[in-house]
């Protein structure tokens, strides 16, 4: 410190030590060896001693009566004399230190009073602290060392008193609680607030105990759970042994808890999959004992779970398969394989055998210290039987790939069969109408070679009139993506022609695919079945009419032959004999036409069809006028047997024989009869030429003429009732109607072939009769029987034809009842059953037919003989008079025909 001037002259003792004791002081300063001086209220210096004048670098002398600027420099003048002035003025001590060249003191400033505290003076002491400054910066500097290393530790440190009072925490354990400011010295229960109790609990333990305490358990930071801490507390020892204080060391274990948590729901999981696996999972030590098993590994061996870990791996593996577990568990022992899969088969608690497939693996842990064996089983008996189920399953594949391939060899073979099948012409085009492919039907069809029409145009090969209108076709096919159809009839031939679209996978059209099938015969049996439907029509109309002609016949027949018996004058009877023979002409009229309908009654008999035919034509040939030969010959020397109407074949041979007499006509020719050999007919023929056949063998016979022949447009009309091109006086038009209904009655067929010119050929076709012929005579023979007496009932529904009838039998002696229907007659005849000997009856009649009034009869037991009277009905058979036990008198009749079949029908049932 540099001193002031010296040559100023100091202030006296006395001036300056006013109301001071000097000596007292001066023997109190001298006493100290730090510096000190004794300061009045001015400022000035009243006593030093040696050590202050060292201090300033004066003697005492030189530095007692002086003030602060005198001896000081300006700096430590002013600073000394300000604490001076403060302490004067207030009368409270100041500190302060200051540096004298390098060494640092601290001083003192205490104010001197009287007894009335007045300030009488300064007294100021300094002390050398250079040495303590050092100490103590040093002793900063290493807590600064210390508390870096602290605060670099990233889990929170503690540090409180015996009281707990935090004496230390670091950076991170402020941090964790929100604190921004100093904690030393502050309560425990200030600093960790809601959490206070989590810590509290160690650290009263260690300070209680002088033992370590830990405790691990979340902690909250402003009313929020902010993690998981673990928490080691030491007790903090005093040199003494005493416990002064503990350190608590925190660590942040949120992330080890959450990652505990979360493993341990891994675990739960794991162990919920792993007993619900649908694979057996088990752990087996090195010496094959059970550490773990699945629930699906113990009912696989049907064990539970505490039974299976009592034995061991071994127990459960059947022994033709423990030489492979063996092996495999000697080789992994000794480091030579690591895994073993195969299938294997377990022993099952009942004593079956598993099928298992097994995967084991030896584990070992980081270091290869040998671990355990995992073993993973998967049952597969299933999957066995599903494995020979599949080997039969490929074995039949096979076998029907092999039959499917055959079949599809046959298929193409059949395709291509098809294809050039002789009805139908195939044409494959593009869609510009170019040919792409053609069969060899329609090839041959346009007289061309498969190969020649290959990329021509397809409308190149029609005429040119059908050329635009076949174009036509292929483009609304193509455009409008459908089926076109139409037809074409040329030379005789008609065609059904269909243009299909052909689509690629894009569904665009890229392909015409051109059929035309040859369907003239299909036309033609169209029109044969048309023609067919409509001669059955014309029958029922025709057997209809006849029905009613038979009555009004009947009605004049009966009249006249009345008459007959009466004694008429000469010229009456020629017209009753006029009225009969014209009622029997019209008679057999209404014949032809119920032949015709099918509805006459027939007696058919087996007999061989080339005789009848032979025989028939012998007698034929005297009825011819000269210039008409009949040649008769027979292609076919073996017996053909037929079962028919003799009667109706001489009738139909007789009809198609006058109807090639008529068409030769005056100028003579040759009518030829061959029986041409037998031909059988397959389904397929039936279809195709004879619809109205069924499959079989058939006789047939040909009646060939030299005529005219027939005309085209006519030749479908020639089977119809009353149609005919000649005259009136030289037929009816019912004869070739007649053949038609005879040979359909015998379930035959007809063909007519003929030119206009070139005469004509009739081929009928009858089926052939396998049973035994009979000997049928070719003439009927008739017998006479006597008369009988009786009362006749008879019943008709026609009041004038049953007047008739009623007189011609009351003529020939019979007492007559007679009833309108046949309800009426059932109820007479069950009145009086035994009154009448006959019932003679009328088969139509409204409400109850002639047959279901027989019927009646005799469900009620009575026998009475009854004649059923017919001209026209389908449903009175053989078969059904039979079993009634009817007679039968085909209507119109006459007078004597009625008597006789009377007189029969009696003979027949009293069995004379």
């Amino acid at each position: 410190m540099a001193r002031q001037d010296a040559g100023q002259e100091p202030a006296t003792a006395p001036e300056l030590a006013s109301g001071l004791d000097i000596p007292a002081w001066r023997a109190l300063i001298d006493a100290t060896s730090n510096p000190m001086v004794l300061f009045d209220r001015n400022g000035h210096i009243v006593v030093a001693n040696r050590s202050a004048g060292e201090y300033a670098g004066l003697s005492i002398s030189e530095v007692e009566g002086r003030s602060s600027a005198d001896i000081y420099d300006r700096e430590t003048a002013i600073l000394r004399q300000a604490v001076i002035d403060g302490v004067v003025q207030f009368g409270s001590p100041r500190t302060f230190d200051e540096k004298v060249q390098n060494t640092m003191f601290r001083v003192w400033a205490e104010p001197v009073k009287d007894v009335a505290g007045n300030v009488l003076g300064v007294a100021v002491h300094s002390i050398d602290i250079t040495d303590y400054v050092a100490m103590q910066k040093e002793v900063i500097e290493k807590e600064r060392f210390y508390a870096g290393i602290i605060n670099a530790i990233q889990d929170g440190v503690e540090v409180v008193d015996a009281g707990k009072r935090v004496l230390l925490v670091n950076r991170t354990f402020s941090e964790w609680f929100g604190h921004l400011g100093p904690l030393q010295g502050r309560e425990h229960k200030a600093v960790h607030g809601e959490s206070e109790a989590f810590f509290t609990c160690p650290v009263d333990t260690v300070l209680e105990t002088g033992k370590p305490a830990q405790v691990v358990r979340p902690f909250r930071r402003q009313g929020v759970e902010a993690g998981w801490l673990e928490v080691f507390s030491y007790p903090l020892m005093g040199s003494d042994g005493g416990i002064r204080g503990a350190v608590q060391y925190c660590r942040d274990i949120t992330e080890k808890v959450l990652l505990e948590r979360r493993l341990y729901r891994e675990r739960r999981r794991f162990r919920e999959y792993y007993d619900v696996s649908p694979v057996g999972i088990a752990t087996v030590t090195p010496v094959e004992q059970w550490l773990d098993v699945n629930m699906t590994y113990c009912q696989l061996l049907g064990y539970t779970k505490e039974e299976l870990l009592k034995t061991s791996w071994a127990e459960v593996v059947h022994p033709d398969d423990h030489g492979a577990i063996e092996k495999f568990h000697k080789d992994a022992l000794a480091g030579n394989a690591v895994t073993f899969h195969g299938d294997i088969r377990y022993i099952h608690r009942s004593g079956t055998v598993l099928y298992v497939t097994a995967t084991a693996k030896y584990i070992r842990d980081e270091e290869g210290t040998p671990g355990y064996f995992l073993i993973v089983v998967q049952d597969i008996g299933s999957r066995r039987e599903a494995e020979e189920e599949l080997r039969k399953i490929r074995r039949d594949l096979e076998r029907r790939v092999v039959t499917r391939t055959r079949q599809l060899l046959e298929s193409e073979s059949n395709l291509r069969a098809l294809l050039n099948a002789p009805v139908v012409s195939s044409f494959l085009l593009d869609v510009s109408g170019r040919i792409l492919a053609v069969n060899d039907v329609g090839a041959e069809r346009l007289s061309y070679a498969p190969a020649d029409m290959l990329g021509r145009q397809f409308t190149s090969l029609f005429p040119p009139k059908l050329a635009a209108s076949r174009n036509a076709s292929l483009v609304r096919a193509r455009e409008q993506g459908r089926v076109v159809k139409f037809q074409d009839e040329r030379d005789g031939l008609v065609f059904d022609i269909s243009v299909y679209p052909v689509r690629d996978r894009g569904g665009e059209v890229s392909r015409l695919a051109v059929f035309a099938e040859d369907v003239t015969k299909t036309r033609t049996l169209e029109r044969q079945l048309l023609q067919a439907q409509k001669m059955e029509a014309l029958g029922i109309m025709a057997g209809g009419i006849a029905h009613d002609f038979n009555n009004i016949l009947g009605v004049i027949i009966t009249n006249a032959e009345l008459l007959q018996m009466d004694a008429l004058a000469e010229k009456a009877g020629r017209r009753v004999s006029r009225i009969l023979d014209a009622g029997t002409r019209a008679r057999d009229v209404v014949k032809q036409i119920l032949t015709f309908s099918r509805s006459e009654m027939e007696e058919r008999t087996s007999f061989d069809l080339g005789d009848a035919i032979t025989a028939f034509c012998d007698l034929v040939k005297t009825s011819l006028p000269e210039n008409i030969e009949l040649s008769v010959e027979r292609l076919q020397p073996c017996r053909l047997p037929v079962n028919m109407d003799l009667t109706q074949l001489q009738q139909m041979l007789m009809n198609l024989c006058v109807n090639a007499r008529h068409a030769i006509g005056e100028e003579g020719g040759v009518i030829s009869v061959q029986l041409d050999p037998p031909v059988r007919l397959d389904t397929r023929d039936c279809l195709v030429s004879y619809p109205e056949l069924s499959a079989g063998s058939y006789a047939r016979i040909s009646v060939q003429d030299t005529g005219q022949g027939i005309e085209p447009a006519i030749i479908e009309r020639i089977f119809e009732p009353f149609f005919t091109t000649k005259p009136k006086e030289m037929g009816t038009g019912l004869g070739l109607s007649m053949v038609h209904g005879i040979i359909r009655r015998h379930a035959g067929a007809i063909r007519v072939q003929s030119e206009p010119g070139n005469g004509a050929v009739f081929t009928v076709f009858f089926p052939l009769h396998e049973e035994a012929l009979e000997e049928t005579a070719l003439e009927g023979v008739s017998t006479a029987v006597s008369m009988a007496n009786g009362r006749i009932l008879f019943v008709d529904d026609d009041a004038e034809y049953r007047s008739s009838v009623l007189q011609a039998l009351e003529r020939i002696g019979y007492e007559v009842d007679e009833a309108g229907n046949g309800l009426e007659a059932l109820g007479t005849l069950i009145e009086d059953p035994e009154r009448y000997g006959l019932v003679l009856t009328d088969q139509t009649m409204p409400g109850m037919s002639g047959l279901d009034f027989a019927e009646c009869v005799r469900a009620r037991n009575i026998n009475t003989p009854i004649l059923l009277c017919t001209g026209y009905s389908q449903h009175v058979t053989e078969a059904r008079l039979s079993e009634l036990g009817l007679g039968l008198l085909l209507k119109p009749f006459t007078v004597k025909g009625l008597e006789q079949a009377i007189i029969n029908l009696l003979h027949n049932d009293t069995g004379q």
